[in-house]
């Protein structure tokens, strides 16, 4: 089988969870992490900027996490409460505000 090769190789630092997470999304929508790099970076050049929900991270809804990613972040906040990590309600809107805006 000849596979022609139609561009440079790239290789970029990405978290191998979040890849993974991100990939079973690509192959739902029917595309992949290569396709979307490239429309990203076409999109970039052409327009010589950030799409604009690269400006600010999106709010994590509940709704749209699996039961397993929702255990996840609880868990993960169960133990930064064990570790002493918490915040004053003050700071936490504060750190919130800087993260997502004004909420």
């Amino acid at each position: 089988m000849n596979t022609a090769v139609t561009g440079e190789l790239s290789v970029i630092e990405v978290d191998p969870e979040l890849r993974k997470r991100a990939d079973k999304v690509f192959e739902e929508l029917g595309t992949s992490a290569s396709g979307t790099v490239n429309s990203l970076l076409k999109y970039v050049v052409i327009s010589r900027r950030l799409p604009e929900y690269l400006k600010r991270p999106p709010i994590p809804c509940i709704d749209d996490m699996t039961e397993e990613e929702l255990d996840a972040l609880i868990e993960e906040g169960m133990n930064a409460v064990k570790a002493g990590q918490t915040y004053s309600l003050e700071e936490a809107r504060r750190i919130i505000g800087e993260k997502y805006g004004e909420i």
